[in-house]
């Protein structure tokens, strides 16, 4: 009996401290034409189950009615390196994908560039 209320126990502050090390931070955005009025950026840490580092994400969702590809993204202005190659992402209304980041936490992110076919947007964070 002691061993099942001790192993709930663990599950429950495993539980916890997994909903307390994920974070995410919105952006405010400016941007030079269409492009940043059509997207929604946003940063997010999760936890790693292999490092004390979190794992960093951008998530770019579509606010557009029509369909938006996204060609590439910069996180503060390269200094930030994406995990892996971007690839091309055509996204239709409420649709988004994630992109891992190294070397940065959602914290240290201050600025992400987005390219589209509609152009390009920036987007900053607090």
């Amino acid at each position: 009996m002691t061993y099942f209320i001790n192993q709930q126990l663990m599950v429950g502050v495993l539980l916890a401290s997994l909903a307390l090390t994920t974070t995410a931070c919105s952006s405010t955005q400016s941007q030079d034409n269409e492009a940043g009025e059509l997207l929604r950026v946003s940063m997010q840490d999760t936890p790693n189950p292999y490092s004390s580092r979190p794992l960093t994400y951008a998530i770019i969702q579509s606010t557009s009615s029509d369909n938006i590809t996204v060609n590439d993204i910069s996180i503060n202005r390269g200094n930030c390196a994406l995990l892996s190659r971007f690839k091309p992402v055509t996204l239709g209304y409420g649709q988004s994908t994630k992109v891992a980041i190294s070397g940065c936490n959602t914290q240290d992110i201050l600025e992400a560039e987005v390219d589209t076919d509609k152009g390009s947007a920036s987007f900053s964070f607090n």
